[in-house]
């Protein structure tokens, strides 16, 4: 599992917790590992302070998970047992990673 404590992990947690805004998948795939990881705890983090709910951090975090192709175990790793005592951020994060979108934008529609 990449490190919380390596600088691209923690370069891409600043650059989730000040973005305010999803980077293209495209770019993102071009960084590193540890940054993309750091990145999606970031973001996810700041999203759940803005609507002071850790909910918002499991929906979010398998949201730009998926998007970014973290695996999911290395998401999972990020829930606290002792705020989890029922097992409802871990589902949901499940959930939001897992979620397929049923319809597709008229700009994403295959080509051909």
């Amino acid at each position: 599992m990449i490190g919380q404590h390596s600088p691209q992990f923690q370069a891409g947690y600043v650059a989730g917790l000040e973005g305010g805004y999803t980077v293209d998948a495209f770019e993102m795939s071009q960084m590193d590992d540890g940054y993309v990881l750091g990145y999606v705890v970031g973001q996810s983090e700041a999203e759940s302070f803005r609507q002071a709910s850790k909910m918002v951090w499991a929906w979010q975090a398998g949201e730009l998970g998926r998007l970014y192709r973290v695996p999911l175990r290395s998401l999972e790793a990020f829930i606290d047992e002792d705020d989890d005592f029922d097992g409802s951020l871990l589902r949901a994060l499940r959930e939001s990673y897992e979620a397929r979108d049923d319809e597709l934008d008229e700009d994403d529609e295959p080509f051909g």
